[in-house]
């Protein structure tokens, strides 16, 4: 029979190694797994083990390095590869990615020297610098020819030393203006005039003469990826002009794992990537259709199995690279194997990874202990009824019904998801849409029994005879006393959808709720105004970007920061700003997003009805998604 899922499984071929799927692990890691240990720590050792149990094909880890010509190691890593008991672990790396059938390959992002740059500029200030790493170069002087030779001698030696080590490949590192080799290529930050600057063919001399020194020291076979911008900024190189670079370096790259200029575009979410449609793969394509006889793999908001299928069906590239997908779902392997992409845990997108930390996957970072944790399995069959159909009780229900326990699962309003329905009214959002209808869909597949429109009480719960309660009762809008004026503005999950929302929003509050409910309205043509106490809009480094581009495109949006709220009124805000100035703003809704708070009153009304209680999620403390998904799932793990 067809498999589903056929062209994924297809095994490729790269020089004489054979790929068992079409899956590739880019470079991850996670700061919850090593501490300030020498060496890679068990946790590092069982996170690279499970991304190749999980479904990789290659998985590309983080190594560490080796002594500059003065004996000084780079600060990229603490972990002395000339320490022979260091490097046993590496080893030790190597071999648990084997035993899945997966590629090992070492990352050589620590080679480059961090004291010199491709070419020294006074420039900077006429340079576009949208989210590139490229700063940490400025004011540093060009590196000699004779570092160029000890820089590709370098990488030559240390991917030799991987290899015998026992990785089957090496990651070359030439993304996001993030180094001398990419910079290399750049007609921004290559101003030599030498035979390394200039020309396209001399800007392409540096990184060629690399692969090729790899390709001597390590023989044909030894696969090299090239992880690498397949464009810069204007008035950067072009795509076309790499693709020229790269009809020269596939003699020796084998794989091309493609990225974006930017960092913010390859670390996407729903502020600038388009579902079903990853920005990259257009890049991709257009190498295919150039005919690189190189692998491509292009990187960026790749996951869903049904979305990969297609586009390798369609010959839109050869593989996909991927991080986010293999951490968010412990099971994406399996369910690769089942066909059943449905079943896939959706990718929230919000970078919590680069953290240590998984929204939607409660074991990330815990996975090497958490067996340890719970029982392998219940102990006996228990009834548990869960009140609360947000993400914290159907994680807690999913999680039971798993374990073996007849779960009733009781929800006031007529769908599930609690606060992640407000997704509805926010395109943006679409990555934390699909999660709630990938739960949804979960639970309709489960033995959970189902109760809509049915508010619990302790009477309704004493008549079922539980012997455990989950409370995810979830919390409501605060309006805090220490404002003047506070119970007449309107609390922000009341706003969306409302007719009575006024065509001029003043927003009190500007951390995530307040900030994308603003921008919400704004999508429908709201005039808003956001007042907040912080410095800057709640994103992370690689959100930055995709958020300030995307307020650009909503003309009647404004975000004032460090702003303190001295009185509000039916149809004005007087507030302070970081001058020490007052100001009065007019408008027709004032919506105040100043936090929630539990529901814990409702929550203790049920202690006293089953001889176990839990009290998870929102219901204990207001908390992100992460913390009721994690309270969610450990606490049905100890059933």
């Amino acid at each position: 029979m067809e498999h589903r899922y056929k062209h994924i499984l297809q095994p490729l071929r790269v020089q004489n190694r054979i790929l068992k799927n079409r899956l590739l692990a880019t470079k991850m890691t996670s700061q919850q797994l090593q501490g300030p240990e020498n060496f890679p720590a068990e946790g590092t050792i069982h996170f690279y083990e499970q991304v190749a149990k999980n479904g990789a094909s290659i998985v590309c880890c983080a190594m560490g390095t080796y002594p500059d010509k003065n004996g000084k190691n780079p600060p990229m890593s603490n972990m002395d590869m000339t320490n022979w008991d260091v490097r046993s672990y590496f080893t030790q790396i190597a071999d648990r990615i084997h035993a899945y059938g997966t590629l090992a390959s070492a990352s050589l992002q620590n080679v480059e020297p961090h004291d010199v740059s491709i070419c020294y500029l006074n420039n900077w200030d006429e340079i576009p610098m949208n989210g590139d790493y490229s700063r940490n170069l400025e004011n540093k002087p060009t590196i000699s020819k004779e570092q160029i030779e000890e820089l590709i001698a370098d990488f030559a030696r240390q991917a030799k030393d991987f290899k015998r080590l026992g990785f089957d490949m090496v990651t070359v590192y030439m993304s996001y203006r993030g180094g001398i080799l990419a910079n290399a290529l750049s007609p921004l930050f290559n101003q030599r005039n030498d035979e390394y600057g200039g020309s396209p063919e001399n800007r392409a001399r540096l990184p060629l003469e690399v692969f090729r020194a790899i390709k001597e020291a390590c023989g044909p076979d030894f696969i090299i990826e090239c992880q690498v911008s397949a464009t810069e900024e204007e008035p950067g190189y072009t795509f076309d002009e790499f693709l020229n670079f790269a009809e020269k370096a596939q003699e020796y790259v084998d794989i091309f794992q493609l990225r974006a200029y930017e960092g913010a575009l390859n670390h996407g979410n729903g502020f600038n990537q388009q579902e079903h449609n990853p920005y990259m793969l257009q890049f991709a394509a257009g190498m295919k259709q150039r005919g690189i006889r190189s692998v491509i793999s292009p990187v960026g908001m790749f996951q869903d199995l049904n979305d990969i299928e297609r586009f390798l069906s369609e010959g839109l590239c050869d593989a996909v690279s991927m991080a986010r997908a293999f951490i968010c779902d412990p099971h994406y392997g399996e369910k690769l194997l089942a066909g059943l992409g449905e079943d896939v845990v959706p990718c929230l997108r919000c970078n919590s990874c680069h953290g240590a930390r998984c929204r939607v996957n409660p074991r990330h970072g815990l996975d090497h202990v958490m067996d340890g944790m719970f029982p392998p399995q219940a102990k006996q069959s228990c009834k548990v009824a869960v009140i609360g159909g947000g993400p914290a009780g159907i994680v807690a229900a999913l999680t039971s019904a798993r374990r073996g326990h007849q779960v009733a699962l009781y929800e006031g309003e007529p769908e599930l998801g609690g606060q992640l329905n407000h997704v509805d009214y926010m395109p943006f959002k679409w990555p934390l849409r699909n999660y709630r209808d990938y739960l949804r869909k979960q639970i309709e597949r489960s033995s959970v029994e189902v109760y809509l429109n049915c508010r619990a009480t302790p009477e309704l719960l004493k008549k079922g005879q539980y012997d455990v309660i989950i409370a995810a009762c979830g919390a409501n809008g605060a309006k805090p006393s220490c404002v003047n004026g506070v119970e007449l503005a309107m609390l922000p999950m009341d706003a969306l959808g409302s007719p009575e929302v006024g065509q001029k929003v003043l927003i009190v509050g500007g951390r995530d709720v307040g900030f994308e409910i603003g921008l919400a309205l704004a999508e429908v043509g709201k005039e808003v105004t956001v007042l907040s106490r912080q410095k800057r809009f709640p994103c992370d480094m690689h959100t930055m970007k995709a958020v300030r581009d995307y307020m650009q495109e909503l003309p009647h949006f404004e975000y004032l920061p460090q702003c303190s709220t001295q009185e509000i009124g039916e149809k004005f805000v007087i507030y302070q700003d970081d001058k020490g100035n007052q100001h009065r703003v007019d408008c027709d809704t004032v919506i105040f997003s100043g936090g929630r708070a539990a529901e814990t009153g409702q929550c203790i009304s049920f202690a006293d009805i089953a001889p176990q209680f839990y009290v998870i999620g929102d219901a204990q403390k207001p908390a992100s998604v992460r913390e009721a998904v994690y309270t969610a799932y450990t606490t049905a793990m100890r059933l």
